[in-house]
């Protein structure tokens, strides 16, 4: 099962990209979808800043950050396992890769690695414009909640929490929990979001164990988001 692992690290990402779509939308012009004017952020050391986002994010010391070419594998297996051969699902994946920036991927071993102790963070940052009825992070996750619930033949998560507040880097985000029965151990998931600058922020963070989730709580805690 552990080398599932990585295949979940972006289902959270995709699936909530896909709340709101229609398949309409994908006939349209797609050249405004994502803001030319967003900056993607670079790494200064062992320092990810973004200035449209006004945020900076510390990357624990020997943690690798994943090449475009391993984010989009990721991004491709978690695809397929959410929409297999079904082709609308495949059309609303494929509109939410216009809309959505992943800014930064970082993982302790790297995400060849498919061992369970391997915890990882994601940051992306989704588009608003073409969302139906989403105005609150709140409402964002919950319809994130209601695809996932969807999947669980296939994808089998649990939520033992309701979404909650939590405060990162001084702003408001709405967090969802989720958790997977791996067999010798538990995978966790947590997903926080806020609305700034028309988009979405949202961090996802994945890990197996207590260690793990330890570091990533670190990570959390020491953004600085104004």
């Amino acid at each position: 099962m552990f080398k599932k692992i990585t295949s979940f690290l972006l289902i959270f990402s995709l699936t909530l990209t896909m709340t709101g779509c229609k398949l309409g939308s994908i006939a349209k012009s797609t050249k405004n979808i994502v803001n030319k004017q967003i900056d993607l952020g670079k790494t200064e050391g062992n320092i990810y800043k973004n200035s449209f986002f006004n945020m900076t994010v510390a990357i624990p010391k020997d943690w690798v950050i994943a090449s475009d070419a391993d984010r989009q594998k990721i991004i491709d297996q978690g695809k397929a396992a959410i929409a297999g051969e079904d082709k609308t699902k495949q059309a609303q994946l494929k509109l939410s890769e216009l809309r959505t920036v992943y800014l930064l991927l970082i993982s302790k071993n790297g995400l060849s690695d498919q061992s369970a102790d391997n915890p990882n963070y994601i940051l992306m940052a989704e588009k608003l414009s073409l969302l139906q009825n989403i105005k609150k992070s709140s409402s964002y996750l919950q319809s994130v909640k209601t695809q996932l619930v969807a999947l669980k033949d296939s994808i089998p998560y649990t939520f033992n929490k309701e979404i909650y507040s939590e405060k990162v880097g001084k702003r408001d985000f709405s967090v969802l929990e989720a958790s997977m029965d791996l067999g010798t151990t538990k995978m966790t998931q947590k997903y926080y979001t806020t609305i700034t600058n028309g988009y979405a922020l949202s961090f996802i963070t994945t890990s197996t164990n207590t260690d793990g989730d330890n570091v990533l709580n670190d990570i959390i805690k020491k953004i600085s988001l104004k």
